[in-house]
């Protein structure tokens, strides 16, 4: 059964107003996402960026994403994304399924509402970045650094020569002990 026009432009009207085109990262790991959504498994193949008049499609093993191009009546960005990958898991579930049936307007909508509930549109999918760290620091909390480090190093040391005394201490008093409860038989002297 055909899913009829007003259902598919009742979709496209459901994306929020003037969209954005996701950078390519985040076109990369949305697509990796709407596909275990749609698919309930992770993608394991390569997934390569493309422009210009290639779709988004999966050929080979390798899940093309081009998140520039527009797609007929579908504008380019998420709401194009969306639309082809529906099509390629609709083909995956169904092979002998037609390309605009019910059953793929229904994967499509449910792949829409992830992404606009997952925030794609808003950028949620921008890795934070770390600030590079500093090349040079300044001179004198290098040296207070490093002078802090001798000091702790110190400390350390201290104590691990505290405990060596005291287990010497030990130790010599055991052996004494033992001498006296034992007397000859350890010494190995005889009388």
């Amino acid at each position: 059964m055909t899913a009829s026009p007003v259902f598919y432009n009742r979709i496209n009207s459901e994306w929020p107003k003037d969209l954005p085109i996701p950078t390519p990262k985040e076109a990369v790991a949305g697509s990796k996402r709407l596909w275990k959504h749609a698919m309930g498994e992770p993608w394991k193949g390569d997934v390569k960026l493309v422009s210009g008049n290639r779709y988004t499609w999966i050929r080979n093993g390798v899940m093309s994403i081009n998140p520039d191009r527009p797609h007929g009546h579908v504008r380019g960005g998420w709401p194009a994304i969306v639309h082809l990958l529906s099509h390629v898991c609709h083909n995956r579930m169904r092979p002998r399924g037609k390309p605009h049936d019910s059953r793929q307007a229904r994967i499509e909508r449910q792949m829409q509402q992830y992404a606009i509930d997952q925030g794609f549109h808003l950028g949620k999918l921008k890795r934070k970045t770390k600030p590079p760290p500093q090349k040079y620091r300044i001179e004198e909390n290098l040296v207070k650094e490093r002078y802090q480090r001798i000091l702790v190093r110190e400390a350390n040391w201290e104590n691990k020569f505290k405990r060596a005394q005291n287990g010497l201490k030990k130790a010599k008093q055991e052996r004494k002990t033992y001498e006296k409860r034992h007397g000859s038989r350890v010494t190995g002297e005889t009388r």
